[in-house]
């Protein structure tokens, strides 16, 4: 077994294919670990991987390649209040 350190953002699926070049790693993964497939890390942690890695997790570690596809959502509210059917109310103009 090897140990890496999830960075911020990071899931499970980044994991596995970063560092064993493929997404199936993901469960025995999560597996080895303890954790939920869904995990998205949101500080360094350290997990054990499987030895086991292809060709594109060698590319990957040569080319330095790093990546982290979760979303870590924080959001500072103002002003407003959640009505009875969870909608975000204020008097701000929302853009999307």
């Amino acid at each position: 077994m090897r140990q890496i350190v999830a960075k911020n953002g990071q899931s499970i699926y980044d994991i596995a294919l970063l560092y064993c070049g493929e997404i199936s790693f993901a469960y025995p993964i999560a597996e080895l670990n303890g954790i939920n497939i869904n995990k998205t890390f949101e500080q360094n942690e350290i997990l054990l991987i499987p030895e086991d890695k292809s060709i594109i997790a060698t590319r990957f570690e040569q080319q330095g390649v790093n990546f982290a596809t979760g979303v870590i959502e924080q959001w500072i509210l103002e002003s407003g209040f959640w009505d009875d059917i969870g909608t975000w109310m204020d008097d701000k103009v929302w853009i999307f």
